[in-house]
């Protein structure tokens, strides 16, 4: 079901990218930028956009993910100095 509905979603991504894609295919912007200026096409301009900032978002995530693991990792090991100790205190006990 979850299959499915990724499909239908990715379906009308394409179908939303298409209807904005056709009309402005033959726009042409000017960007000023500090050095200079440029012109080039609308669209390859939005897609370029987008997926630099899809790019930058993976990484920023990347970076969260890690910190993540590492306090993981962390937890884990006071997790088995935890059992041990427990261990070594229902030993000395006997």
């Amino acid at each position: 079901m979850l299959k499915i509905i990724i499909w239908i979603l990715a379906f009308l991504l394409f179908v939303g990218v298409a209807i904005f894609v056709i009309p402005n295919i033959e726009s042409t912007v000017t960007l000023y930028y500090y050095m200079g200026t440029i012109e080039t096409n609308l669209v390859f301009l939005l897609v370029t956009a987008i997926f630099i900032g899809a790019i930058l978002g993976i990484l920023f995530n990347l970076t969260w993910v890690w910190h993540l693991r590492s306090n993981n990792r962390q937890l884990r090991n006071l997790h088995k100095q935890a059992l041990k100790e427990i261990e070594n205190l229902l030993n000395y006990s006997k």
